[in-house]
């Protein structure tokens, strides 16, 4: 779900850029747009709600984003509770069984 999140993302991140560069130097663009199809003053309003219709998905989707980010983030150990995690297994165990109860602890978080 986030990938595709992200994807719609991207992609309205590159039409809302390449709209802001299409309108014309007086609505603050660079101007890259030919009078040939329409009038300048209606090819200027076109581009003007595209644009503002781009820019609501962007936020949406960031907002979006935010959302299902916080959501699974999971909590992660600091580096002090794996410290105190070391220090209660004895310095017998193998490095694969420390390895093993890690796993383990982790997927009883989950």
């Amino acid at each position: 779900m986030e990938t595709v999140v992200i994807v719609v993302h991207l992609i309205f991140v590159f039409a809302l850029l390449a709209l802001v560069l299409l309108q014309t130097p007086e609505s603050g663009g660079a101007g890259l747009t030919s009078g040939s199809f329409r009038s300048a003053r209606s090819s200027s309003r076109t581009l003007v709600r595209l644009t503002s219709a781009c820019a609501v998905a962007f936020f949406t989707t960031s907002l979006l984003l935010g959302i299902l980010g916080g959501i699974t983030k999971k909590k992660s150990s600091t580096i002090l509770e794996q410290t105190v995690v070391d220090e209660e297994n004895s310095a017998k165990s193998s490095v694969l069984d420390k390895l093993k109860k890690m796993q383990d602890d982790l997927k009883d978080r989950e």
